[in-house]
């Protein structure tokens, strides 16, 4: 197999990874146990991510969450979540759920990002004397952790 050849199986590309790394990068003979490589179990992404959230640890999320944060594009606070009741925290895992189990459902507010300066000390007229932030969507932070 030349090492500029394309690979068909993942035991070909797991051994051009080796060699890539351990000659190129690094110079020597690589500590990896191809047969080892080959034997690993694979487990599909989008099953492990399939199985569905559940309310303990949406609760345990959100009471780890930060108060007194600056919101997203929604304005809807950290704070807001931590006073729904049970019903409206199982409503917000039904979404987080249903975002889990269906490819098409998507909401384009958790992509969008506000981004704002806050001014540092010296003169203001000065770009290097602000401190950029990235505004998120409460709930695409929860998410976020969940998935974490």
């Amino acid at each position: 197999m030349s090492r500029w050849s394309f690979t068909t199986s993942d035991a070909e590309k797991a051994k051009l990874f080796v060699t890539f790394f351990g000659d190129d990068i690094f110079g020597c003979e690589s500590p990896f146990d191809i047969e080892a490589i080959e034997n690993l179990k694979q487990h599909d992404v989008a099953e492990w991510m399939a199985s569905s959230f559940i309310f303990d640890k949406l609760e345990t999320m959100i009471k780890k969450a930060k108060n007194q944060k600056a919101p997203g594009k929604n304005g809807i606070i950290t704070e807001h979540f931590k006073k729904l009741d049970e019903t409206g925290l199982f409503q917000v895992l039904k979404l987080l759920n249903w975002y889990l189990e269906d490819p098409n459902f998507d909401s384009s507010d958790w992509h969008e990002v506000s981004l704002k300066l806050i001014p540092k000390k010296g003169d203001t007229t000065l770009p290097k004397n602000y401190q950029p932030i990235s505004l998120l969507d409460v709930l695409s932070e929860l998410l976020s952790s969940m998935l974490a």
